[in-house]
C-alpha cells in the first residue's frame, strides 16, 4: 500500500494474510529497532516507469503499480535500505539511526485510497520524534486525551449515549439533559443581558434559497436533500440563509412603513454572524435587564 507522513507521525497500509494484533506491533517494533541500530543508509534512485512497473509487478505489488500509473511524468523515485525498496517521493533522513525515538501506536482498517469500493487494508499508525523527551511527552498527552475523551466520560457519567442508527448524534440521558438545559439557559441569560434576542428559522428550505446563498453550487453533494412535489428541499447547513431571509422581510416591512427602500441583504455566503446585536445601542446606555431586553432597534438573536 502506501505509508505517508502525517501530523505527529506516520502510517503504512498493507494487505496481509491475517489480522494484526497488539503483539505483532511489539515484534515489529523490535525488528525496527534492529534496523535503526544498524544505521543503514537510505539510497534514492530515479527509475523510468517501465523499470518501476516491472520491478513492483514482479513482487506482486499491485497497489504500487496503480500509483505509478497515476504519477505524472516519465520517471518515479524509489528509496532502498538493504534489500528493501519502496516507491517514495521523499525526501528522507540520511540513515535509519536518525529515527531512533519512535513508537507504533495502533492498528486500524482502511480502504485502499479511501474508497469503500476498494479492498480493505490493515493500517499501522506510529509516531517518531527528534528526542526521547518529545516522544514521551507526546505519548503522555495521548493517554491524557484518551482518559478525558468526551465519549468515554459521557458514557461513564451517564450523560449521553450513541447508537449506530444515529451515527455521530448523541442521545441525551437524564443527567446530560439537565446539563444541556442549564448551559442553554445560561447562554440565553447572557445574550439577553447584552441586548440580543432569539429567533428560530425552519430547518428545511427550498433549493431556491440555497441557490441564492451559493450553498447549492458548492455544497449540494454534502447536503441532506428531500425531493417532494417535483422540487428539492434541503436541511439547512447553517443559520445564515434563514436569518437573512428574516432580515430581508423585516427590512421590507420597515421600508414600507417609512416610505423608503431597504438596503439589499448581504449574500449569506459571506459569513454573516449567527446572531446580531441591537444597532441603536449607545456606549452610555445601560444594558437591558436579563430576560427583559428592549425591543427597540433589535435585529436578530441566536438560534439555540
Amino acid at each position: 500500500g502506501i505509508g505517508p507522513p502525517i501530523k505527529n507521525g506516520f502510517y503504512y497500509d498493507m494487505m496481509l494474510p491475517r489480522s494484526l494484533t497488539p503483539d505483532d506491533l511489539v515484534e515489529i517494533e523490535k525488528r525496527m529497532r534492529e534496523i535503526v541500530k544498524s544505521g543503514l543508509q537510505f539510497a534514492r534512485e530515479n527509475w523510468d516507469k517501465p523499470k518501476a512497473l516491472e520491478f513492483f509487478g514482479s513482487h506482486d505489488q499491485n497497489f504500487k503499480i496503480e500509483l505509478i500509473n497515476g504519477i505524472p511524468g516519465e520517471t518515479v523515485s524509489t528509496y532502498a535500505i538493504g534489500d528493501f525498496t519502496d516507491l517514495c517521493a521523499g525526501p528522507h533522513v540520511r540513515r535509519t539511526s536518525e529515527c531512533k525515538h519512535f513508537k507504533l501506536t495502533s492498528i486500524a482498517g482502511a480502504y485502499w485510497r479511501g474508497s469503500e469500493k476498494n479492498p480493505m487494508l490493515q493500517r499501522i499508525y506510529g509516531t517518531v520524534w527528534p528526542t526521547r523527551d518529545e516522544l514521551e511527552e507526546y505519548l503522555h498527552n495521548i493517554e491524557e486525551a484518551k482518559r478525558r475523551d468526551h465519549r468515554k466520560v459521557g458514557r461513564e457519567l451517564e450523560l449521553f449515549m450513541t447508537h449506530e442508527w444515529a451515527p455521530g448524534a448523541p442521545f441525551w440521558l437524564p443527567k446530560g439533559t439537565v446539563i444541556y438545559h442549564t448551559l442553554q439557559e445560561t447562554i440565553r441569560r447572557l445574550l439577553a443581558h447584552n441586548g440580543y434576542v432569539e429567533v428560530k428559522a425552519p430547518l428545511l428550505f427550498s433549493e431556491n434559497l440555497f441557490k441564492t446563498s451559493g450553498h447549492w453550487a458548492h455544497y449540494k453533494e454534502n447536503m441532506f436533500i428531500v425531493h417532494e412535489d417535483e422540487q428539492d428541499y434541503a436541511l439547512k447547513p447553517m443559520n445564515c440563509p434563514g436569518h437573512r431571509t428574516e432580515r430581508a422581510s423585516s427590512q421590507r416591512a420597515r421600508g414600507r412603513a417609512c416610505g423608503t427602500h431597504p438596503r439589499a441583504p448581504v449574500p449569506a455566503g459571506r459569513r454573516s454572524p449567527v446572531y446580531h446585536r441591537r444597532s441603536d445601542r449607545r456606549r452610555s446606555e445601560p444594558a437591558a435587564r436579563p430576560g427583559r431586553p428592549s425591543l427597540q432597534g433589535i435585529r436578530y438573536g441566536l438560534s439555540l
